[in-house]
């Protein structure tokens, strides 16, 4: 947690030296008669999409079968130079089965996420910035066990979560349209209860943690389209 913690503040004086590089880039995309990029009242569209199917050998020749679908739409809108407001609703969906026995387990999970982005540009490689982004995400997530014998499931749960974020990572627009990001590391605090949906009478279970991350094995990258002229 600590070494995750002191990476995470390096990152952050990153974003100060940004703003102090040469002039003169060694790095470019192509020229273009677009305005200066994270300009006032640039409006951003994009998200994050995935899908992945699994298969994993468990224990007496059983096999574990899954697939998983994540889908977040998002839009940026700048309030300020290089300060943007972003909104995403996402949808993730799951299966796991296995070739042994007839258990499935279904989960999905809506949510919605709010947050504040301020860009810092690297002026040695033209369209790479780096960013730092505060933010909110509330979900709710249902998930049922179900067996083939049975017509209804005989586990049912219903989660809410709200998480708050601090991340910091890197943006590149190598078109004056286009723009990747992803995230390099991050502070998270978590807050979920859980309900059992099949005996509402049972008392909900809580939970809380605060959480480092530092993406150096794993890149999720989003892909965002600038409409403003």
């Amino acid at each position: 947690m600590k070494k995750y913690i002191f990476l995470i503040l390096f990152s952050g004086s990153l974003l100060l030296e940004a703003q102090s590089g040469v002039d003169t880039p060694i790095l470019t995309v192509a020229e273009s008669e677009e305005r200066p990029l994270y300009q006032k009242k640039d409006l951003y569209l994009g998200g994050y999409i995935s899908f992945r199917a699994r298969s994993n050998q468990q224990n007496q020749g059983d096999t574990q079968l899954g697939t998983t679908f994540y889908f977040a739409p998002n839009i940026q809108y700048f309030i300020r130079e290089k300060t943007a407001i972003l909104a995403a609703a996402g949808w993730y969906n799951s299966w796991v089965g296995y070739t042994q026995s007839t258990t499935n387990i279904y989960t999905s999970r809506p949510s919605i996420d709010i947050g504040l982005r301020q860009y810092h540009p690297i002026k040695w490689i033209q369209g790479l910035a780096l960013f730092q982004e505060a933010g909110s995400r509330y979900d709710y997530t249902w998930s049922s066990q179900k067996d083939g014998s049975r017509s209804e499931p005989y586990v049912k749960t219903g989660t809410h979560s709200l998480s708050l974020r601090y991340t910091v990572g890197l943006a590149y627009h190598f078109h004056p349209r286009f723009q990747l990001t992803t995230n390099l590391a991050g502070l998270y605090y978590y807050y979920t209860t859980t309900q059992n949906l099949l005996d509402p009478a049972v008392e909900r279970t809580r939970y809380s943690s605060l959480d480092a991350s530092l993406y150096l094995k794993s890149f999720n990258f989003g892909l965002n389209y600038r409409l403003s002229n």
